[in-house]
């Protein structure tokens, strides 16, 4: 999350550059705007793949699989000559940013304890706005080349250290992988004794097996519709406020408001209360 905070950030410190007069990669106002924006529907693509994916194989390797694109993105941004290069790059990054958007909250709760399963959720925030926040700090001191190089070091980290961690024991289940799910179930709770855990979750496979539900049910069933309502409204509200306009254009923001305090001070500043 922390890397696909620092794409959504990535756009406040560098567009400034590139479209300075001798800028490396010569580029209008509008340029600009499909290279701060392409991260969105490659996100739209992501998230459809991750509904594909997350059943067929897996939670964990739908999220070591974000680290792919994340790494080629921040390698085509840091050595990019023309727009187009850019552009690609940033779609390929909103492609991760759908995957480990869907798929790291569904693996933090299947695996997490439930006295701890809200922190790990709010982590997740968390973790994106620090993302943003590093992004405006690295991206504002250094060049574009040297940021993207530096950012690389997150997705790499994820891509050698997380597939030490196993698999969730509920996707495991779901599989007919009752000793793998015992073996994962050990190593999240510390100890041996995980029968009666393991026997919760085959019967949470069970009823949900049973009760296998339809993408109309969203619609028909009242309590769905609700749901649904009530997460598209507040999702749509949170949108239409400009809140990820003002993540693209922040440093733009406070240049063209005009203060004592430089835009990227007052960038790093508008983060860190963020976070």
């Amino acid at each position: 999350m922390i890397t696909s905070g620092m794409h959504y950030g990535w756009p406040s410190p560098s567009l400034p550059k590139l479209l300075q007069d001798d800028s490396r990669i010569p580029t209008t106002n509008d340029e600009g705007s499909w290279i701060a924006v392409m991260l969105l529907p490659g996100a739209c693509t992501g998230s459809i793949l991750s509904g594909l994916l997350l059943d067929r194989i897996g939670r964990k390797y739908v999220i070591l699989l974000t680290s792919i694109p994340f790494i080629i993105s921040w390698i085509m941004i840091a050595y990019a000559r023309s727009v187009t290069i850019l552009i690609v790059a940033r779609y390929l990054a909103g492609i991760s940013d759908g995957l480990i958007c869907c798929s790291l909250p569904v693996y933090f709760g299947e695996i997490a304890n439930p006295k701890i399963r809200g922190l790990l959720g709010s982590a997740v925030s968390v973790a994106w706005i620090f993302g943003i926040l590093v992004a405006n700090v690295v991206g504002s001191y250094r060049s574009i080349t040297d940021s993207a190089l530096v950012s690389l070091i997150m997705p790499i980290l994820l891509l050698l250290t997380f597939p030490c961690l196993p698999e969730s024991p509920y996707c495991l289940l779901m599989k007919g992988k009752v000793e793998g799910a015992r073996n994962s179930l050990m190593v999240f709770k510390g100890t041996n004794d995980v029968e009666d855990d393991l026997n919760r979750l085959k019967d949470a496979v069970e009823e949900q097996n049973r009760n296998t539900g339809k993408y109309l049910d969203l619609f028909t069933v009242k309590s769905n519709r609700r749901a649904l309502y009530i997460m598209m409204g507040s999702r749509g509200v949170q949108q239409f406020s400009g809140s990820i306009a003002i993540i693209f254009y922040a440093q733009i923001i406070f240049k063209e408001a005009g203060d004592s305090v430089s835009p990227t001070v007052a960038s790093i500043i508008y983060f860190s209360v963020q976070l």
